[in-house]
């Protein structure tokens, strides 16, 4: 991701693109390497999310009510989880709308946030826009929310 794309694993065994990748098939236990890299597309799918209000305290820095999204990238079996969404309006967004990663300039990419597990991304995209694509049917995602 420091080079502004996704890299996810196919499985040699099931076909599966898995991102963020664990380093094996989850389905057929098969340790996936280097060769089994592939490049995933910038490009996906909102296939679940839910709008989160912050709880008000003292000291709270969040004020706004955002977005946490899962988002099927085009090219990947396995959703992206927990991506803050927070430049598309609420009442605007929806389940089946196609979005892009916008990446932050290579000066400004770290590695602080980035992990394996929930596919945090949050130092190196800036945000998520709409690419102006019909949305998807649910029954092409249905399979794909958690």
């Amino acid at each position: 991701m420091l080079e502004g794309r996704f890299i996810g694993q196919k499985s040699p065994v099931s076909g599966k693109v898995y991102l963020p990748s664990k380093g094996y098939d989850l389905l057929e236990r098969v340790r996936l390497g280097e060769a089994d890299d592939v490049v995933v597309a910038n490009t996906g799918t909102v296939v679940s999310y839910t709008a989160i209000t912050p709880v008000q305290y003292y000291g709270q820095q969040e004020t706004e009510t955002y977005i946490r999204a899962s988002i099927l990238l085009d090219g990947a079996d396995q959703p992206l989880g927990q991506q803050d969404i927070r430049n598309i309006p609420i009442a605007e967004f929806r389940a089946g709308m196609r979005v892009r990663a916008v990446f932050r300039p290579p000066g400004e990419r770290e590695l602080g946030e980035l992990d394996n597990r929930w596919g945090g991304t949050g130092s190196v995209i800036s945000h998520w826009e709409p690419t102006g694509e019909p949305d998807l049917p649910f029954e092409e995602i249905a399979g794909h929310n958690w």
